[in-house]
């Protein structure tokens, strides 16, 4: 059981396979690994134009907009409304999609997985003092306001505005979490299918 905290201050910049603007990567697997070689990887990233999605072949998406209000558009399908207090949408990164800002910019995080070698769940909580986040193979929870307390067996870490938690190696196990004031998490599992 390992617990590790990603200050939001670590992460660097890149830009988009399409080059459409930028994102910020939480972590990549395998470690190092480019838009076209990850396994999986979570990222946050800035939709500040209106325009398509990058192509990502054989990947599954999770995206979930964690401020502002974007409109997504995939081939053969309505127009989804993705707000900051909404559900992820899922969808093919191999398909064809939109965005459209109906507000103006708009901030996401992405949940990438390899399509049929992993799995992944994308998620908002709202936290009013503590909550018990059941691991999977890999989790992920980040903290919007900060203050954050989380704790996985001894070990601890505290998470700031932005920052995140990363849980390996303790599938079932509870991962703590307390807040003194109201926050809002992300949590992201992913898990290898079996």
């Amino acid at each position: 059981m390992t617990l590790t905290l990603l200050p939001a201050a670590d992460r660097t910049a890149q830009a988009w396979k399409n080059g459409g603007g930028l994102t910020w990567p939480v972590a990549v697997s395998p470690e190092g690994a480019d838009l076209g070689g990850f396994d999986w990887r979570l990222s946050l990233a800035m939709v500040e134009a209106e325009g398509p999605f990058s192509a990502f072949s054989g990947v599954d998406r999770l995206m979930l907009v964690v401020d502002g209000r974007l409109e997504l558009g995939i081939a053969g399908s309505d127009r989804l409304v993705l707000d900051d207090s909404g559900e992820a949408a899922a969808f093919p990164g191999d398909a064809e999609a939109m965005a459209w800002l109906p507000d103006g910019p708009a901030a996401d995080i992405n949940l990438m997985v390899r399509r049929g070698r992993f799995t992944g769940v994308l998620e908002r909580r709202r936290l009013q003092s503590q909550a018990a986040i059941i691991c999977q193979d890999v989790t992920f929870v980040l903290s919007k306001a900060g203050g954050l307390a989380a704790t996985l067996g001894t070990e601890h870490c505290r998470l700031g505005a932005g920052d995140a938690a990363r849980v390996d190696h303790a599938r079932g196990g509870l991962l703590r979490l307390k807040t003194t004031a109201p926050d809002e998490v992300i949590v992201a599992h992913v898990n290898a299918v079996r």
